[in-house]
């Protein structure tokens, strides 16, 4: 997966509210929701496009200059860089100096995103974290007040965004016997984490998937359990 280059097509000027973003004081980056119509997972780019464009303008409505967010995160899993990460976004009032945004597309108040949407976010943090070369804080937007946004579900997913961000570090593991769902940390797979030294010598080689007995599996997801 890798994030779809959009700032071309939404220049905001280098101007209050959107000044240039000095990313040696960015501490933290803010998870947001759109409150916007769900599109599919199998939305088209072009859906998708259309879906930022009807944003950018509705923020330009409000005086923010355009598109609030540095970027957002589809049912797809595409993820869409739409403001550079060297300006301000318009999100978190009176905060924008020192935060980066990423936002889910769609209304999560009483849910989560699809696991594919997630790792979007995922995507996108790791993009942020390149930038900046070191890592922040991953906060949901209502941590700094006066909103629920990313809506009430977001203990089930924002505190995972980290795991995500980190699963270069661990390796697939899936059952012989062609089983959909074999255990339910998230699409069917279990996460199992290797010490630096295996994950290296298996990254190396191209291994990113493990398959074990589907009998030794159920016993390590009830040990898991």
């Amino acid at each position: 997966m890798t994030v779809i280059d959009a700032t071309a097509a939404y220049p905001i000027p280098l101007a209050w509210p959107r000044l240039a973003m000095d990313l040696k004081r960015v501490d933290a980056i803010a998870i947001h929701h759109t409150v916007t119509f769900f599109l599919s997972p199998s939305a088209t780019v072009e859906e998708e496009q259309n879906h930022i464009q009807m944003i950018h303008w509705y923020h330009l409505s409000k005086g923010w200059g355009g598109f609030a967010y540095h970027l957002i995160s589809f049912p797809s899993g595409r993820v869409y860089l739409v403001v550079p990460l060297t300006q301000w976004g318009a999100h978190v009032h009176a905060e924008n100096d020192h935060l980066h945004a990423v936002v889910v597309a769609g209304d999560f108040t009483d849910r989560a995103p699809v696991l594919a949407q997630q790792q979007g976010v995922a995507e996108g943090i790791r993009l942020i974290y390149a930038a900046l070369g070191r890592q922040v804080s991953i906060r949901p937007h209502r941590s700094w007040g006066g909103t629920a946004c990313p809506g009430d579900a977001w203990q089930s997913w924002v505190p995972g965004l980290t795991a995500l961000v980190e699963e270069d570090a661990m390796i697939m593991v899936r059952a012989d016997d062609g089983s959909p769902e074999v255990y339910s940390w998230g699409g069917g797979t279990i996460l199992v984490h290797l010490d630096r030294a295996t994950y290296d010598i298996l990254k190396g080689q191209g291994v990113r998937e493990v398959v074990l007995p589907a009998a030794f599996i159920d016993r390590l997801a009830a040990f898991s359990g």
